[in-house]
């Protein structure tokens, strides 16, 4: 599950419920795009969250021909390619080795060879 901003990405988001539901202590709030049909739920002011199973929907609503870098919120990898991978360090996006797929994240340069980085482990720089 990762999180995005209300006003990410290209998203007309409506709220579906009238009253903020509650699970357990949890409140939160339930939204679908209108453009794609993307459902989240929001547990706190101003994000929304995603399951891995909605983000291919989600991708829908954005271009991604036109992402070019990627800003590294926290990346929990470790290794000598990921040295470079600090918080808030931007990336160029780079096109995924031969046999390997993208579906689970972003393909950046590592020290001396491409790296994956999971979609919660980073947000995309326009």
């Amino acid at each position: 599950m990762f999180e995005v901003s209300l006003r990410y990405g290209r998203h007309t988001w409506n709220k579906v419920n009238n009253i903020t539901r509650f699970r357990g202590k949890k409140s939160y709030d339930e939204y679908i795009c209108t453009t794609c049909g993307a459902k989240g739920k929001s547990y706190q002011l101003g994000q929304i969250s995603f399951t891995n199973a909605e983000f291919k929907r989600h991708e829908l609503c954005t271009n991604k021909s036109q992402r070019i870098s990627i800003q590294i919120t926290h990346c929990h990898a470790c290794g000598n390619e990921f040295e470079s991978m600090t918080d808030n360090s931007i990336h160029k996006i780079v096109k995924a080795p031969d046999g390997k797929k993208d579906g689970r994240g972003e393909w950046v340069m590592g020290k001396t060879e491409p790296v994956l980085i999971l979609f919660e482990e980073f947000c995309y720089k326009e």
